[in-house]
């Protein structure tokens, strides 16, 4: 019987589990998942595994902390390069012919696995799923991989030699470089070769051979142009987009004649725009607001709700606001912004419901194209594809969005703006709940998509979303509560819909990756086409017998018109 053994220890590397957690090891070549329950540990910042194999190898597939409230860090399967920072005791690890292994070499070896400080509650457990064997194949398997071993380190050896090498020989050159000869004698061959001479090429050419010593390629005698800068690079992606709009965006003739199409239209109905407003600087809340005003699509009006804001110049601007669709509501006591929405909703008397930022702009054929969408297909939830715009007005950095697409919302909200809800679907999913603030429309979208199917997105950029220092679109921590609202809206969503899964980190600020549970053992029928070439049929099989993880499986060969006995 095979022990393994496991030590957790916190940032200051003491030990959290004392003596170290141990679990039974079965001696086999099949995948197996060893878990070690903690109970209440603290901040953890590593691992330390001591396998228990003896002498022998082993595979890592995958590495869990968690406790009661879920997965907290997890690595399966691990990316190439991962393994590298570990440290090794009494083993060593690599490719070779068997695949990514842990060759162990002595009794009590070891790796000891750094992790991202994380605070574990109550029930914290590690899960390690390993593979281990010894035998005839483990001596083979270890014969060419400490060979193969010993080859790379032997190479290693010699480039790292040779680095240091070219490395002295880059501080000489340098050295020379620097020197006053050397400047002088460039600022001559530049003058001579490049600029007197180079009237007459021929001559240039033959000069510089015969100094040389061989034939001289177009390229010494072109200079070399320089590699783009980062800024360079953004300004040829900014030009990019800016004729990308001037193509695609609707100019002045095409908004006239969208505004006489509206005549057509069988009904108008009154869309309602919902701003929240808090200590916004005047010039963006009335850029934002203008961009309503300039709508070519009439029949809207725009609900402001100041959230108690203490900044004088705001108060100032909107108490000067006159506008017979506008309607502005001061608030005494400060609602934060879900609280603020819905004193906005609460005014609004449209049969549809628009959300907006108070520094961010409207196209000017946006509610032209909300209410298009009305009439050609009557949805309940409509969204449109954004841009983003600086302080200094230019757009920048498309979002265009998928349809709608309810697993990439369980990962994020994607659908942010311009978003455009029918009033009835709103008072189903709604109000704004003050739980989520910083995420509340993250949380009433998960709820919305739930209770309707009539989901429209428009592909086209109708909302341009501010870069300012305040905002999340130039920077993903100026919220910093937006991740943990966001967080809870989405373990509340699961919970609603009897989803069993865990929620991780995603791969970007404010994603999110959704590890639903297997429910059951449902069988899996694996369907494998084929035609004669058995030897590769035999091949895929034996992958499937030997290496499936999942048990509950058949395998259904089909034959198309094989005529080859040795296939049967």
């Amino acid at each position: 019987m095979l022990i393994a053994r496991l030590g957790c220890f916190g940032p200051d590397g003491a030990a959290l589990c004392n003596p170290p957690l141990e679990r039974r090891l079965e001696l086999q070549g099949e995948r197996q998942c060893l878990r070690f329950e903690l109970g209440a540990a603290g901040p953890i910042a590593s691992l330390e595994l001591h396998p228990g194999v003896g002498e022998g190898f082993f595979h890592l597939y995958r590495l869990a902390v968690g406790d009661s409230r879920g997965v907290h860090w997890e690595r399966d399967p691990f990316m190439p390069g991962e393994l590298d920072g570990l440290q090794l005791s009494g083993m060593v690890h690599g490719q070779s012919v068997i695949g990514e292994v842990f060759s162990v070499l002595e009794t009590d070896a070891s790796l000891r696995i750094p992790l991202p400080v994380t605070e574990l509650g109550t029930g914290a457990w590690v899960e390690v799923e390993l593979d281990c064997a010894r035998g005839a194949d483990f001596l083979i398997a270890r014969d060419n991989f400490l060979r193969e071993h010993a080859r790379l380190r032997e190479q290693v050896q010699t480039q790292a030699e040779r680095i240091l090498e070219l490395e002295v020989d880059a501080r000489e050159l340098a050295m020379v470089r620097r020197s006053r000869v050397w400047r002088a004698a460039e600022f001559l061959r530049r003058l001579i070769y490049l600029k007197l001479l180079s009237v007459v090429p021929s001559l240039q050419r033959r000069l510089l051979s015969a100094t040389r010593g061989e034939p001289v390629p177009d390229a010494v005698l072109t200079p070399a142009r320089k590699a783009p800068t980062v800024e360079e690079l953004r300004a040829r992606e900014h030009a990019a987009y800016a004729a990308w709009c001037a193509r695609h965006d609707r100019d002045q003739s095409a908004l006239r004649e969208a505004k006489r199409s509206i005549a057509s239209f069988a009904r108008k109905p009154l869309i309602s725009i919902i701003m929240p407003v808090y200590n916004m600087e005047p010039q963006w809340l009335e850029r934002a607001i203008d961009s309503v005003k300039a709508q070519i699509y009439d029949n809207w009006e725009l609900c402001v709700v100041d959230d108690s804001s203490r900044s004088e110049s705001t108060l100032r601007f909107l108490a000067r606001l006159r506008h017979p669709r506008m309607k502005i509501r001061f608030l005494k006591k400060n609602l934060n912004i879900a609280g603020a929405t819905n004193e906005a909703i609460d005014m609004a008397s449209g049969e549809y419901l628009g959300f907006m930022d108070n520094d961010d702009e409207l196209a000017p054929d946006a509610l032209f194209e909300i209410a298009r969408a009305i009439n050609d297909l009557d949805p309940d939830l409509m969204y449109s594809d954004e841009d983003f715009i600086d302080t200094d007005g230019k757009r920048v950095n498309p979002h265009f969005k998928p349809d709608f697409s309810p697993d990439l919302l369980l990962s994020h909200n994607y659908i942010t703006h311009f978003c455009v809800l029918r009033r009835s679907l709103f008072d189903a999913a709604g109000p704004l709940q003050t739980q989520y603030d910083g995420a509340q429309d993250y949380a009433l979208m998960l709820r919305a998509t739930e209770l309707t199917r009539k989901i429209h997105h428009i592909p086209r950029i109708l909302y341009h979303w501010r870069m300012g220092e305040w905002s999340t679109s130039q920077d993903a921590d100026a919220k910093p509560e937006a991740p943990g609202a966001a967080r809870r809206a989405l373990e509340d969503t699961l919970k609603r819909r009897g989803i069993a899964a865990d929620i991780l980190p995603g791969n970007s600020p404010h994603f999110f990756r959704v590890r639903r549970h297997i429910v059951g053992e449902p069988l899996v029928s694996i369907i494998i086409p084929f035609r004669d070439k058995p030897e590769l049929l035999r091949v895929c099989v034996d992958s499937i017998l030997q290496k499936s993880t999942w048990k509950n499986f058949e395998i259904v060969g089909v034959s198309n018109a094989s005529e080859a006995p040795e296939t049967f």
